[in-house]
């Protein structure tokens, strides 16, 4: 559901691994491949939905599960919002978080085992994790300030600073990729042997040409349709 996969995202609002947050995600992770409408459908008890009217991300969760169960009622909470704080609260997990943590650590063990017998997997593992570093880093050095953390008093004000940093760092990958690209081909056309396994290390996360320092200027210059040189 939209609702369980929205929660991830709010969980790291504490810092990393506070309150069990990784093996819950991971029991969140296994919750989404659930199709929950069969059981739901067969519930015959009385039953109400409950929902915060700021929980915008799981309103339309709420409906749909109303209108599954049969005779449910669905009834919106003025006011009420962050169904997070169901989970955990001042960083320790409430006894239902707990509870969906231990889910999510039984399959926190099928991947620590995976990893240690499959020697595939660990590669596989490695190369998201380098691939996740390399864009960290980039971000880092393009938000150079406050030594690259982003903090505000206000959530809105966190995801409107990782909205523009998305995209600007998704610009400089563009440009990145648009000019590796331009110089690969200048060298199969100069001759110069290009191997595909060397390509495919090449990374678009490329920091040593950005120059964050000195002065800026916004006139965008007349490249004649072209590329830079």
């Amino acid at each position: 559901m939209a609702a369980i996969r929205a929660l991830p995202a709010v969980f790291f609002r504490g810092g990393p691994d506070k309150a069990g947050t990784t093996a819950l995600l991971a029991s969140m992770a296994e919750l989404t491949a659930l199709d929950l409408r069969p059981p739901l459908a067969a519930v015959s008890a009385p039953t109400l939905v409950a929902c915060g009217e700021k929980d915008k991300p799981y309103l339309a969760d709420s409906h749909e599960i109303a209108a599954t169960i049969p005779g449910a009622q669905l009834r919106l909470i003025p006011g009420a919002g962050d169904i997070v704080r169901a989970l955990q609260r001042d960083g320790h997990p409430t006894p239902l978080g707990d509870a969906i943590a231990s889910y999510g650590r039984i399959f926190k063990s099928f991947h620590v085992l995976a990893m240690i017998d499959d020697e595939s997997y660990r590669r596989d593992i490695k190369g998201i994790r380098n691939l996740q570093e390399g864009r960290h880093g980039l971000a880092g050095k393009i938000f150079h300030g406050r030594k690259g953390q982003i903090y505000e008093r206000y959530h809105a004000g966190i995801e409107d600073q990782l909205g523009a940093l998305g995209l600007v760092l998704n610009c400089v990958v563009l440009w990145n990729i648009i000019y590796m690209n331009a110089a690969l081909d200048q060298l199969r056309s100069q001759g110069y042997p290009v191997r595909s396994e060397g390509v495919e290390r090449l990374s678009p996360f490329v920091t040593r040409h950005l120059n964050v320092h000195g002065h800026y200027s916004f006139n965008l210059p007349d490249l004649g349709g072209g590329q830079r040189p």
